[in-house]
């Protein structure tokens, strides 16, 4: 177990989307947190980076974190006060033990 704890040294923050009102009463939408969390980051390399890039052009980011219930696709890391939008969630072993997830930085900040 010690050597998951030393690979998850990154602290991150999910969020999830909420419709809201502003301050006119029109309906908008915010991102609020959900928790923060400590984990492992990775860029995608190789054939993991070609094919991403392939598809969009935004720079994709593998997050491990342990197993929550409940994050999907939809909702979004942010990491040092940047969204990555989250485009696949997968239990890495099926055992519940470490979650892997797929992120894609956004570039306008929305």
């Amino acid at each position: 177990m010690s050597l998951l704890v030393n690979r998850m040294n990154e602290r991150i923050t999910i969020q999830k989307q909420v419709n809201g009102k502003d301050e006119e009463g029109l309906p908008t939408k915010k991102w609020i947190d959900l928790f923060s969390c400590w984990a492992e980051r990775k860029g995608l390399r190789g054939r993991e980076r070609f094919e991403a890039a392939s598809v969009q052009m935004e720079r994709t980011t593998k997050w491990r974190i342990r197993y929550r219930e409940g994050i999907t696709t939809g909702m979004r890391i942010v990491y040092k006060d940047k969204p990555y939008d989250i485009t696949f969630v997968d239990d890495v072993e099926g055992d519940r033990r470490e979650l892997e997830i797929h992120a894609e930085e956004v570039s306008s900040g929305g």
